[in-house]
């Protein structure tokens, strides 16, 4: 009798972990059809972005770095026209 209900224990043990198995291949195969679903899916982008507050703002930019790079060049000769005030020989 032992032995019996030992054995039964052991089949009844194999097929739960045997559904067990199934199932997870279940899952994972109903997973896998979604993603499939999902990946083939066209996307329609139907928005429009308004940039014209970025166009403002960059030509904005674009007027400062004139102004920066005119600052610059006129630094630039400043220094050079120093520069040869300063090797002047007869200054010294």
């Amino acid at each position: 009798m032992n032995s019996m209900v030992s054995k039964l224990t052991g089949i009844a043990a194999l097929i739960g972990v045997v559904l067990t198995i199934g199932g997870v291949f279940i899952s994972i195969g109903s997973f896998e059809e979604r993603l499939s679903q999902m990946e083939n899916k066209e996307f329609v982008v139907n928005e429009t972005v308004d940039l014209s507050k970025v166009n403002a703002d960059l030509s904005t930019l674009k007027e400062t770095l004139g102004v920066q790079e005119s600052l610059i060049k006129y630094l630039e000769m400043r220094m050079n026209e120093l520069a040869t005030k300063l090797d002047n020989p007869l200054l010294n």
